[in-house]
């Protein structure tokens, strides 16, 4: 199908912004175990997060972790901000956490369809995710790619003849770089292992979505250096990024 001449309107979609996920560094004055940072975790009711020590020690020990949070603790600065503190009554630190990466999330919802309106829903969010990934692509960068499944790899769009499809994902920059982008139609999600394929979503919750990824020293650029920094940041701002 032929997106280009589907000039949909933004005023059609619902926006919601959020924190995909969030990676900070924290650094302690003795040296502990990434168990014990877990523990508080759980033991206030979040889930188990992801911990990996910096120069592990004998006994699995270290004085520098990064720890990453997903979904509603990552959107939830005072909340957050509160466990953190738990852990630093239990194990002091020798700085305040600073953000290590962080990805945005920008969804965008069609309004007043829903699954009386699948083929409709789909050509719409096709039509608006088509719209993202082109004005994205006209911005510059590197590595333009979108991920075909059928030949299991890239196709970069720098190639003759290629161009873009909405219903593959497309990404601008390499991964792992300082800012990078991911645009593509969310209508599926996790993984299934047992069934060996991914999760369909709810039609309501499908939606044309761009992430955002910022590691490493580009986050001053933005103003995001400590976890303060996220106290009422608004992430709107880097719309300029697309």
């Amino acid at each position: 199908m032929d997106y280009s001449h589907n000039q949909i309107s933004l005023k059609s979609f619902r926006r919601r912004v959020c924190i995909d996920w969030l990676k900070l560094i924290l650094r302690f004055q003795n040296q502990i175990h990434f168990y014990d940072i877990q523990k508080i975790f759980t033991d206030v009711g979040w889930e188990k997060p992801h911990v990996e020590a910096v120069e592990e020690k004998s006994g699995r020990v270290a004085n520098t972790f990064i720890l990453t949070i997903h979904d509603r603790l990552a959107n939830d600065y005072q909340a957050l901000r509160q466990v953190l503190e738990n852990i630093g009554s239990a194990y002091p630190m020798s700085d305040e956490p600073t953000i290590h990466g962080i990805e945005i999330a920008c969804d965008f919802y069609r309004k007043g369809l829903g699954s009386n309106h699948l083929p409709a829903l789909k050509a719409d969010l096709l039509a608006l995710t088509y719209r993202l990934q082109t004005s994205l692509y006209v911005k510059g960068g590197k590595n333009h790619r979108q991920y075909d499944p059928a030949i299991k790899g890239n196709r970069y769009l720098d190639s003759e003849g290629v161009r873009i499809t909405p219903e593959q994902n497309f990404r601008i920059n390499p991964e792992g770089s300082g800012l990078s982008w991911h645009v593509y139609f969310k209508w599926f999600d996790k993984f299934n292992k047992i069934k060996n394929t991914f999760m369909t979503l709810e039609p309501d919750k499908w939606r044309a979505r761009v992430e955002v990824t910022i590691l490493g020293e580009e986050l001053s650029s933005f103003g995001l250096v400590k976890l303060a920094d996220l106290n009422g940041y608004r992430f709107e701002t880097l719309a300029s990024l697309s």
